[in-house]
């Protein structure tokens, strides 16, 4: 299974909990630097496309099954990868005003060329700094060269810091369970760490209060309002 496929379907189910919905649309990049263009090798310019990516999850649908139908997908979809944008949407049922979707994930595996940072060639890089912008709410991007590392690039008027980093580590969450549990059913990945589950479970339900065990609910309801009146007098 590429894993390229596990990344988008991960990254799918992330969507679906935190729409609460089965069936999300979101973006890809593909080079555009295909064979079929005649001459691309001596072309310069920047060829990349984001086609959209649907990916839906049926009840009690397995990972094994949901990642089969992601790259079937990805396969579809691959005479159409240069298809812009705009006619993309002019065959939906899409508003105008309305974006095709509002996150996009990145798969890079092009590192720098080793060698150009290697001092002892004639031609070296000895260092290299990025900035990078979306017109996305957010996107990540994924590298998958030497290891994997997940960078997200967000909005910051949408989504807060906290809010970015507990996502992070619930995609990481879900790769995890995918490659560990493929026969585990969708709906029964749990996406929420162990920290965050005790702060759920445990923090923001410690709601223990003492009261009178001899008094009754509407009793001591009656005493708060009589206590309320001689505050407010006109209430």
């Amino acid at each position: 299974m590429a894993l390229a496929s596990v990344l988008y379907a991960a990254w799918g189910i992330l969507l679906q909990r935190y729409n609460n919905s089965e069936d999300v649309l979101f973006g890809t990049t593909v080079s555009g630097r295909t064979a079929k263009i005649k001459g691309i090798e001596n072309m310069v310019g920047l060829f990349i496309n984001t086609p959209p990516l649907r990916v839906r999850s049926q009840a009690r649908e397995k990972v094994s099954d949901l990642l089969n139908e992601v790259e079937k997908s990805l396969r579809d979809r691959g005479p159409y990868e240069d298809t812009p944008l705009t006619d993309i949407k002019s065959l939906s049922s899409m508003d105008n005003k309305e974006s095709l979707f509002d996150s996009i994930m990145v798969i890079e595996n092009y590192p720098i060329d080793k060698q150009m940072m290697n001092k002892d060639s004639c031609l070296a890089i000895e260092s290299f700094s990025m900035s990078e912008m979306t017109n996305f709410d957010i996107a990540v991007a994924v590298s998958v060269f030497d290891g994997m590392e997940l960078k997200f690039i967000y909005n910051s008027d949408v989504f807060l810091q906290a809010t970015i980093e507990r996502m992070a580590g619930q995609l990481i969450n879900i790769i995890n369970c995918m490659i560990e549990n493929p026969c585990i059913e969708v709906s029964k990945i749990d996406i929420l760490s162990k920290d965050e589950r005790d702060e759920i479970l445990y923090r923001y339900n410690n709601t223990d209060t003492t009261y009178p065990k001899s008094k009754t609910l509407s009793l001591l309801f009656e005493e708060q309002v009589q206590r309320l009146r001689t505050i407010l007098p006109l209430f």
